[in-house]
């Protein structure tokens, strides 16, 4: 458990609050599920991307542009379920 502490302390979620303490922020859960959601985003995008025969790494996939409300150009290959 302190592990997972220390790693939520490392993502900015979570503070010392003394020895073997630390405090959850409010937003800690919200951010996780959206991190969570992003992770299952990727997996979906990898899976029809094996399921084509094209090898791609992870670094190739975009879910938000670096610039908000800029364009992303591509193709729809397959959907996730909702």
């Amino acid at each position: 458990m302190i592990g997972r502490l220390q790693r939520l302390e490392k993502m900015g979620l979570a503070a010392p609050a003394g020895p073997g303490e630390w405090m959850i922020g409010l937003e800690a859960e919200r951010n996780l599920r959206g991190l969570g959601m992003r992770g299952d985003i990727i997996k979906t995008m990898h899976h029809a991307s094996t399921e084509r025969g094209e090898a791609r790494g992870v670094a190739d996939y975009v879910i938000d542009s670096e610039k908000p409300g800029s364009p992303i150009v591509g193709r729809l290959v397959d959907r996730g379920t909702p």
